[in-house]
């Protein structure tokens, strides 16, 4: 044990001269991933001060574990993990181990039985282990190296733990069995006492002192510092902004109106909820003063309903908080989109078009009327015509929609009733009817001047419009052939049997997925969508309309639903054949097989 600690204490000595991750590596800060991620929450939750699962991903709720174990060690509390916190941290967890194998023992650069050979060590070998993940440890070697061993193979010691010292009492503490208040009191300790940390739980440190082991509250222990940051807390939440409902609030210094009152914020003041205690939440205001405010008052957020976007120009509108996540739409300079959550630096937005992602909040100005949205800020850039899809097609779709010129669900795909709207709205704003949106078109369908379907002489002329469908001409709705349209996107995809999509179909999971994509739920075998009890039996070919459900009988049995498909008008249906086609294909009731062995259609649009 002397040998360890004597191990420890030079380490810290010559610090500065040694790198513990790699030479010249960058600090560990927030979105970083990877194992030495992995490891520091691994460290920080074993002394209680981060409280989630070991991700690999260093977000907010690391960012502050890593924070005020800074602030306990007496380091700058910068939240980022530099060379020194980590050493502190690995340190802190180190625990010697024996190599127990009788013959040479790998030590691997990853922990993967595949990965590279970088040392190699003899029976009765010393490591050091600073952290395990499922069956290896991390472990540094006698000669400096860093890498990975099979558990099995190694034997540790005792975690040598954090220094640490009484501080604060004035007669002596209660160290307890469990990390509870009402638990026994395992021994007394007094002040200026050394002690090891060896973990923690919440509000407690796990010590050892003199062989004995036991709990007590970090107020009472300086590990480099001032005592620790003992709160009274029932639970630890994950870091958020918030602010409150009413027009003043008391922060008191502990969870009760008992308590002094340190502080009292306003209406627009936003703050940090860092845990909760009962019905209060433990917060700390942005000039660092913390406290405890009636969890009834207080909102996540900021409370405001709207932003607007305050860049230069556009905004990538992400599907998660991050840069690391896709992009679902931009939003434009000047655009004002609907709040849903500004509880963390990433705000959860809902743009005009109805995308919901995330977006920095550092390219927004909270507050902003919707109505006051110039159509101008919402146009995109581009040629679209038949075949494009995406948002922006989207934002087409509904600036049309609310022209009166298409009356679909907007799909994101630009199909005929999108081509046919179009040539409604050109006709009637005196442009080329050739159902493309380029600049000329984008420009008038997105300006204050826009003539709508309402108010246009020729409206009886648009957006009604489309395919007919089979030999009796019946023309589809407009969602029917939206559904047709959408249903192409996916011709070539291959046959499987049980495919749900969309990188692989059977053919009623093709008819339902697509249905899906619309918000309509329909069975999932051919069979029960074919006798479902919903909507319309059609049972001539010539009364089918675009976008109808097609059953057919293939199998020359009682079950007379065994295949399904789509009508898209023209007597063209669009299915997942399982012949010898096996994908998505178009085929035609001018074949004798489609004809002949038709049993239905049905209509549930």
């Amino acid at each position: 044990m002397k040998r360890i600690i004597a191990f420890l204490l030079t380490i810290l000595l010559i610090l500065p001269l040694l790198t513990f991750l790699d030479v010249g590596a960058e600090p560990i800060d927030q979105e970083s991933q990877g194992y030495d991620v992995y490891e520091i929450q691994y460290i920080l939750k074993k002394f209680g001060y981060f409280t989630h699962d070991c991700t690999g991903y260093f977000g907010e709720a690391t960012a502050q574990a890593v924070k005020q174990f800074q602030k306990d060690k007496g380091f700058e509390a910068t939240g980022i993990a530099d060379d020194d916190t980590v050493a502190v941290l690995r340190n802190a967890n180190c625990a010697e181990a024996t190599v127990t194998i009788k013959t040479q023992l790998n030590v691997r650069e990853n922990s993967d039985s595949s990965s590279e050979v970088i040392d190699s060590l003899a029976r009765n070998s010393k490591v050091y282990i600073y952290s395990e993940k499922d069956d290896w440890y991390h472990v540094e070697t006698e000669n400096g190296i860093l890498g990975f061993i099979l558990k099995k193979y190694l034997t540790p010691g005792d975690i040598q733990g954090l220094v640490g010292k009484i501080t604060g009492v004035t007669d002596a503490v209660n160290v307890r069995t469990k990390p509870e208040i009402d638990a026994v009191v395992a021994f007394k300790i007094t002040n200026d006492n050394e002690v090891n940390i060896t973990g923690g739980s919440g509000d407690w440190f796990k010590i050892t002192h003199e062989g004995k082991t036991g709990y007590i509250f970090r107020q009472y222990i300086s590990i480099g510092a001032e005592g620790g940051s003992s709160t009274i807390l029932g639970e630890v939440v994950d870091p958020f902004k918030a602010s409150i409902k009413s027009s003043s609030l008391k922060v008191r210094s502990g969870p009760s109106t008992g308590y002094d009152t340190v502080s009292t914020i306003n209406k627009g003041t936003t703050f940090t909820v860092l845990g909760k205690s009962g019905n209060w939440y433990y917060i700390e205001l942005s000039n660092g003063t913390k406290g405890y405010a009636s969890a009834d008052y207080i909102q996540k957020g900021s409370g405001y309903s709207t932003c607007t976007v305050n860049a230069s120009g556009s905004v990538n509108v992400r599907k998660g908080p991050g840069t690391t996540y896709d992009i679902v739409a931009t939003a434009k300079k000047g655009e004002v989109v609907t709040l849903l959550d500004d509880s963390s630096s990433w705000y959860k937005i809902k743009t005009a078009s109805g995308k919901e992602g995330y977006i920095s909040g550092e390219y927004v100005k909270l507050g902003g009327n919707i109505n006051s949205n110039d159509p101008s800020v919402l146009k995109p850039d581009g040629t679209f015509k038949s075949g494009s899809q995406g948002n922006d097609v989207v934002t087409i779709q509904n600036r049309l929609k609310k022209l009166g010129y298409f009356t679909a669900s907007a799909t994101g795909y630009y199909g005929s009733a999108t081509v046919s709207s179009v040539k409604a709205f050109q006709k009637a704003n005196g442009l080329s009817a050739d159902g493309n949106c380029n600049k000329k078109t984008l420009d008038k369908l997105f300006s204050s001047s826009a003539i709508s379907k309402s108010s246009s002489s020729s409206s009886s002329n648009g957006g009604g419009g489309g395919d007919t469908s089979g030999p009796a001409g019946n023309t589809g709705t407009d969602l029917g052939r939206q559904i047709a349209e959408y249903s192409k996107n996916f011709l070539g995809v291959p046959y499987v049997l049980g495919g749900n999509g969309p990188k692989t179909f059977d053919c009623s999971g093709f008819t339902k997925y697509v249905y899906a994509h619309f918000g309509i739920s329909i069975p999932r075998t051919a069979y029960t969508q074919g006798y479902w009890n919903k909507g319309t039996k059609i049972t001539s070919i010539s009364a089918l309309q675009i976008g109808d459900l097609v059953f057919f009988n293939t199998m020359g049995d009682s079950d007379l639903c065994d295949h399904a498909g789509i009508y898209l008008g023209n007597g063209q249906i669009i299915h997942a054949s399982s012949g010898s086609a096996r994908k998505v294909v178009i085929s035609n009731f001018s074949q004798s097989y489609y004809k002949s062995n038709f049993s239905w259609g049905r209509r549930v649009i």
